[in-house]
């Protein structure tokens, strides 16, 4: 089977997941990362010496250019909406990160787009496909843990896109003269600061059983070329 080929719009502290995410599915022979794109062309460079895509500084041109399976949109909040509505518009599947817009008339627009051009939007709730998570979940409905008396769960993920936002000489959505509403932050589309990531469980229940099992799935799952939605290769990820 033919590779999905794939884009990522937005390379910075959590693009680069995406990045090395398709670059391992590459290994599998599942995606193949064509191309890539950032307003920080500095940061594009840098990325290229580690992976290997086509480097665009502008989304737009690497849309016209490429022929493009999915694409990934990894920016800050606020340009999802432009980015996702230009992608649906070209024809091409979509996953991006959460949350889909920073207003829910936003996100109407970017779900009508997708409709309209009979696209897949999804978006990335990733821990629905954490090998821990889908674990955890097997052993609890299999009962391995007893009757489940409380459940805790805390995330501190400090991954922050900024609130204050500088002004740059042009909007990257849109291209145009950006005023304080559209100005861009210093650095890239997906750079923001990381302070700190941690995750923990705890479960109090009547029975204890062995740890949890590996388990094991994937989200972008469809036949290149096609019109018809990915699919997801595992129903133990939904919740």
């Amino acid at each position: 089977m033919a590779q999905a080929r794939i884009g990522v719009i937005g390379i910075g502290t959590f693009g680069i997941n995406h990045l090395r995410c398709f670059r391992q599915m590459g290994y599998a022979g599942e995606a193949q990362l064509v191309a890539a794109a950032d307003v920080n062309e500095e940061l594009l460079a840098e990325r290229g010496q580690e992976f290997e895509f086509t480097p665009y500084s502008d989304y737009k041109e690497m849309l016209a250019n490429e022929q493009l399976d999915g694409i990934t949109v990894v920016t800050p909040d606020p340009y999802h909406r432009a980015i996702v509505i230009d992608v649906a518009n070209a024809g091409v599947h979509i996953l991006c990160e959460k949350p889909l817009d920073v207003t829910v008339a936003g996100c109407q627009e970017m779900i009508d787009a997708a409709a309209a051009n009979d696209v897949l939007l999804q978006v990335d709730f990733h821990k629905r496909y954490d090998e821990y998570h889908i674990a955890m979940k097997q052993k609890i409905e299999a009962g391995d843990l007893g009757d489940i008396e409380y459940g805790y769960s805390h995330m501190e993920d400090r991954i922050e896109v900024p609130r204050d936002w500088r002004t740059a000489s042009r909007s990257p959505a849109t291209g145009s003269p950006a005023g304080p509403s559209t100005a861009r932050p210093a650095g890239s589309w997906g750079s923001t600061s990381t302070t700190s990531r941690a995750s923990s469980w705890r479960l109090t229940a009547s029975a204890r059983g062995p740890p949890a099992t590996r388990a094991s799935s994937r989200a972008w799952a469809w036949t290149p070329g096609t019109r018809s939605p990915p699919r997801s290769s595992s129903t133990t990820a939904r919740r």
